[in-house]
């Protein structure tokens, strides 16, 4: 009786296995996948791609001719949550970039690097930051432009919420064997 409840239990479970890792092979893992949470873009590459981290990015434009100004993006990287913001070439670089998150302060940032997208500044991201975006409806970016101007870039938070739940449960998927095996 006992073995025949072990056999059971083992066929069960190799069989969901077996289920959930054809499910995973048909389900779209070679496609490149966005999402929108108002205002917020879930990027995913292809999970079978060598660098599937999945981010969450809104873009500041300039009014009028739709030119991207500034970057925004969160992302998941060796289990470590980060925002990266990219602002244009010609910002002076020594004031640093000011991060506003509802009615706070502007919190001050140095950049990291330029390249020849922009230059970029990388936080890493605890819990009460994260917080503080969720439950902030909006921010503000300042950067100093070259000529000594200090230029604010309002951003909506709207989504933020369920952007960062879905990018926490697509890196869970991507960076574990159990999540690997889900449709």
């Amino acid at each position: 009786m006992g073995r025949v409840i072990l056999a059971t239990v083992g066929g069960f479970l190799l069989g969901t296995a077996a289920l959930l890792g054809a499910t995973n092979l048909l389900h779209g893992s070679k496609e490149t996948t966005a999402r929108v949470y108002d205002d917020w873009r879930l990027n995913c590459p292809p999970a079978a791609a060598k660098a599937s981290a999945c981010t969450l990015t809104q873009d500041l434009v300039q009014n009028g001719t739709g030119t991207t100004m500034i970057h925004i993006e969160f992302g998941v990287a060796s289990g470590e949550k980060r925002l990266a913001v990219v602002v244009p070439h010609g910002v002076l670089l020594q004031p640093g970039l000011g991060l506003g998150i509802g009615s706070a302060p502007l919190r001050v940032l140095k950049y990291q690097t330029c390249d020849q997208v922009g230059c970029v500044v990388v936080l890493p991201l605890d819990e009460e930051t994260l917080d503080a975006f969720g439950e902030a409806d909006d921010g503000r970016i300042a950067i100093v432009a070259g000529n000594g101007e200090q230029v604010s870039f309002p951003y909506s938070l709207r989504g933020f919420k369920g952007g960062m739940r879905m990018l926490g449960w697509e890196a869970f998927r991507r960076s574990s064997w159990f999540g690997r095996q889900l449709p």
